[in-house]
């Protein structure tokens, strides 16, 4: 009689702690709450640089030639959000950082005059890394139920962006080199699969847009009145996956 007793008890309090844990956290019901986590994952992206003579249409200078350079390597970092939720829709922010390993070096030979022949001895080397990317981004999603989640996100983007190009002929060359912080915008979309009701799993995409950026190429040896000009755009896209952690 009193082991049934013990059980009915047990029993009962069992069920009461059932329906007072709180709903806070993905695997729970309910997505909202604060979060942190960490991602890794691949980037490629697009420095297609134009390389043109200044000043414009000077015989002795270069006919306009495009350079496809796609960078490429792996991306890893960290993010931190909050979600709130209403019903089956779930809207929140969230901001990154992460080092970057994309780069990539492309070199063309021959260098052409305007006339189209090509000059001999001549090419042209363009390099473009970048070292670190960040978002803050809003993000809205909708609960499918069994603890998934879609979302779309979308905001602010940044990065750290290093860029070297030369024209290089036997007498003379035209370099330039930067590093800069550059800004732009961000788009994409994921999944998200809660384990329980403290930890989740993402992918993700994202494509990334930093903008164009334009520089110009002095000779060295100094020999005026000619110069290089350089016009190219920054962009990436990423998939990675993640964990995260919710309090």
């Amino acid at each position: 009689m009193q082991k049934k007793r013990f059980l009915m008890g047990a029993g009962i309090l069992l069920a009461s702690m059932s329906t007072t844990v709180p709903a806070s956290a993905a695997g729970t019901g309910t997505w909202a709450g604060l979060y942190a986590g960490i991602n890794a994952g691949y980037g490629w992206g697009g420095a297609d640089t134009t390389v043109s003579s200044l000043p414009a249409g000077n015989p002795g200078g270069m006919k306009t030639t495009n350079v496809g350079v796609k960078p490429a390597g792996g991306v890893a970092g960290a993010q931190v959000g909050y979600n709130w939720q209403s019903g089956n829709t779930v809207y929140g922010l969230e901001t990154d950082g992460s080092w970057s390993g994309m780069k990539k070096t492309t070199v063309l030979s021959p260098v052409l005059a305007p006339n189209g022949a090509p000059i001999p001895g001549g090419s042209i080397s363009v390099q473009q890394k970048i070292t670190s990317l960040g978002t803050l981004r809003a993000r809205l999603g909708q609960d499918l139920g069994n603890n998934v989640l879609i979302f779309g996100t979308g905001g602010f983007a940044w990065g750290n962006v290093k860029t070297n190009a030369n024209v290089i002929f036997p007498a003379v060359r035209y370099p330039v080199s930067q590093s800069k912080i550059k800004v732009g915008w961000t788009v994409g979309a994921g999944v998200e699969w809660a384990f329980n009701a403290t930890t989740s799993f993402k992918v993700e995409y994202l494509h990334v847009n930093l903008g164009k950026e334009t520089a110009v190429g002095n000779p060295v040896p100094a020999n005026p009145p000619w110069q290089t000009r350089y016009d190219w755009k920054t962009s990436a896209n990423i998939v990675r996956g993640g964990l995260n952690f919710y309090f």
